[in-house]
């Protein structure tokens, strides 16, 4: 199914190529509509001018269908640092457990 916005941006690329954030923007349409190999070329031409552009190389990695990097949300619990603040229940005297008292 063509998307008429996709179209028109396709349309002014070809008249400006030089435009790089204009292909950022079609190359983010292409991805979000499913035809990621279509964005390939678009984010190739970006990153050919300016190959530390991260956004674009993002893009580029969803684009081939490389797993995106885990983001910490949704995994396993963080296992508990034995330094950190999560400590065993004070004594008596209001020292942690196992602490001398003074």
């Amino acid at each position: 199914m063509t998307n008429p916005l996709i179209d028109s941006l396709v349309a002014v690329v070809a008249e400006r190529p030089e435009d790089l954030p204009l292909r950022v923007h079609l190359a983010e349409l292409l991805v979000a509509d499913g035809r990621g190999p279509e964005a390939v070329p678009h984010l190739g031409a970006v990153l050919a001018a300016d190959p530390a552009n991260e956004p674009a190389a993002a893009l580029m990695r969803r684009a081939l269908g490389v797993p995106g990097e885990p983001t910490g949300t949704g995994g396993a619990a963080d296992p508990v640092d034995p330094g950190s603040s999560r400590s065993a229940p004070a004594s008596s005297d209001g020292a942690p457990s196992g602490a001398p008292a003074s």
